[in-house]
């Protein structure tokens, strides 16, 4: 199955190795591209598959990248460190072998010394969120129809059963949209992108088939047969999410969730809520824990762990970085947010049925620089002032504007106002359980 699949732009100037001091005017598609790539990683597939519009074109045939591993770098574009050496996975290309056959569609292997750069911008992304698993990456025809794109789709939805697969198509949007633009400019060029972003953002699968062709034309974009791909490929629309949009090169640059089943992605994380309760169940019960088999939940930069009794704060506790694993700082915030936190007294026993546990695990942070870059319903915000530093995460009941949020996190800090102090900004996943109370009684 292919539980995900997200659309990212392939524009080299996203990367901040390659945009330098131009970075500044895309840094929504890079934010978007980070965002992306933390979707595909967490939700802990066996293979990602990638389809470039921009390796080699075989007339007639999709080609499939050969070798025992995919490797490419940006040295082109003045980043050779921004490099990926990723295993291909022989399994899943035997897999989309057997299904194009079954499916009529012309497939053949196609050897490069790298990748192209539709394929590299995307991988960077994904290598700097943690991805280091099979990955394929596939090109398409010379002058693909709709049809073979469609075909394409069925396959790669058949080969992936039993499986689980992420899907990440490459493209960018109109090449055409000022002057200055890599093709040129055409005044109805960015109709072609409000099509697009209109029918991504409603989740309109068919619309993508019904595009004008003269407009995809004058658009001179080249990622609509990806997205096609992508369509067909998961044939419905269990989540979409449109991440970022922009053109401010004449090119469009567009990232989105296409697809996401997050079915089983839930389950993994209520488990990390399972584990901090059964983590704090024991330490009160006078018996050890250890994690016997660590939860694969993709990879975050920091973990806290929150209790509640009868809906009011009881303890929290967490780090922003992390030196192991998510499961081993999950149980050891679970003790400490329910002993060690100087707000409150420690935790008993008898507690423990009107207990609840909240994990939240946070994404990298970002530098910003003022706060009209906050959200208080979308980011945490960390400040830091030499040795003084506060932390609070997002989405917080009571806290509804930036004023709000700054006011308590420079409280926490112990940080006045009208001090110079550092602003970082952080996404975050809260997980939310509520069966302390049945472990308790079990015991």
């Amino acid at each position: 199955m292919i539980p995900l699949s997200v659309l990212m732009c392939h524009a080299p100037i996203v990367v901040p190795a390659v945009g330098g001091a131009r970075a500044r005017a895309c840094r929504s598609s890079t934010r978007a591209m980070l965002e992306a790539a933390r979707r595909v990683v967490a939700a802990t597939p066996d293979t990602v598959v990638l389809l470039s519009p921009h390796t080699p074109r075989v007339r007639g045939a999709f080609s499939l990248v050969a070798g025992p591993r995919v490797r490419g770098d940006l040295g082109d574009f003045g980043a050779e460190e921004v490099s990926c050496d990723l295993p291909r996975g022989e399994h899943a290309a035997l897999a989309i072998g057997d299904a194009c056959r079954d499916e009529g569609v012309a497939l053949e292997e196609l050897r490069l010394r790298r990748l192209d750069h539709g394929a590299m911008v995307p991988l960077a992304f994904l290598v700097e969120a943690g991805w280091q698993g099979d990955t394929m990456v596939i090109g398409l025809p010379a002058e693909p129809s709709a049809e073979q794109c469609v075909a394409l789709g069925r396959a790669l939805m058949k080969a992936s059963e039993g499986k689980r697969w992420a899907l990440v198509a490459s493209g960018d949007c109109s090449h055409r949209l000022v002057p200055e633009a890599p093709a040129g400019f055409h005044p109805r060029a960015a109709e072609f992108d409000r099509a697009l972003v209109e029918r991504v953002r409603a989740g309109d699968d068919a619309g993508l088939f019904t595009i004008d062709e003269a407009l995809r034309d004058l658009a001179a974009e080249d990622v609509l047969d990806t997205a096609q791909v992508a369509a067909a490929a998961t044939g419905a629309a269990a989540r979409r999410e449109l991440l970022s949009y922009e053109g401010p090169f004449g090119v469009g640059y567009l990232v989105a969730v296409l697809f996401a089943d997050e079915r089983r992605t839930a389950d993994k994380l209520e488990g990390l809520v399972e584990l901090a309760e059964s983590a704090l169940h024991s330490h009160l019960h006078g018996g050890g824990h250890e994690v016997s088999a660590p939860l694969d939940v993709g990879r975050y930069t920091g973990v806290f762990v929150t209790w509640k009794k009868n809906g009011d704060l009881r303890g929290c506790i967490g780090r922003m970085t992390l030196t192991g694993g998510v499961s081993e700082a999950v149980c050891e915030l679970a003790v400490a947010a329910a002993i060690d936190d100087p707000r409150f007294p420690p935790v008993t026993k008898d507690e423990l049925p009107a207990l609840t546990g909240e994990v939240t695990l946070l994404h990298p942070s970002e530098p910003v620089a003022d706060a009209s870059e906050l959200d208080p319903r979308e980011f945490g915000v960390e400040v830091t002032a030499g040795w003084r530093r506060g932390v609070l995460l997002p989405d917080l009941e009571g806290v509804d504007t930036v004023e709000e949020q700054l006011a308590i996190v420079l409280r926490k800090a112990g940080i006045a106002r009208h001090e110079r102090y550092q602003l970082r900004r952080f996404r975050a996943q809260k997980v939310v359980r509520s069966v302390v109370g049945a472990q308790a009684e079990r015991a």
